[in-house]
């Protein structure tokens, strides 16, 4: 009976040990988590306007992507063919407005109206428009 006791002590003892070091530990392993992401997630310098434009590819054919254009993750935004990735601005879906002739977006009809107003579906900080 007694060596019951004695092992019932020693174990809650241990465990008493256990939660007492890792609320020891729970601070500096979350600072050290909280520093980690935070200089993961850390903004890059955005380029230049100027070094946008000069990464360019002018001579390259409408709606695609160079080899280095892919290689700095640049992505295209209207491919000439749908208007997947766009949307009527406080709309859902895209105006009816606004057809593909030629590969690319075009106006049927004429006025400032604001649901004539289309914009890309992601947000975008840095970009270069090529036309």
């Amino acid at each position: 009976m007694n060596e019951n006791l004695y092992l019932i002590i020693f174990l809650n003892f241990i465990k008493y040990q256990t939660i007492e070091t890792m609320k020891k530990l729970t601070f500096p392993i979350l600072l050290i988590a909280m520093i980690a992401v935070m200089i993961s997630c850390g903004k890059s310098k955005p380029k230049d306007a100027l070094v946008l434009l000069s990464e360019i590819d002018k001579t390259a054919a409408p709606n695609t992507l160079t080899e280095n254009e892919k290689k700095n993750n640049w992505q295209i935004l209207f491919d000439g063919i749908t208007t997947n990735g766009w949307h009527g601005y406080n709309m859902k879906v895209f105006p009816d407005c606004w057809t593909i002739e030629d590969e690319a977006l075009t106006m049927k009809s004429q006025g400032g109206h604001e649901d004539q107003d289309i914009i890309t579906n992601k947000m975008y900080r840095n970009f270069a428009l090529s036309l």
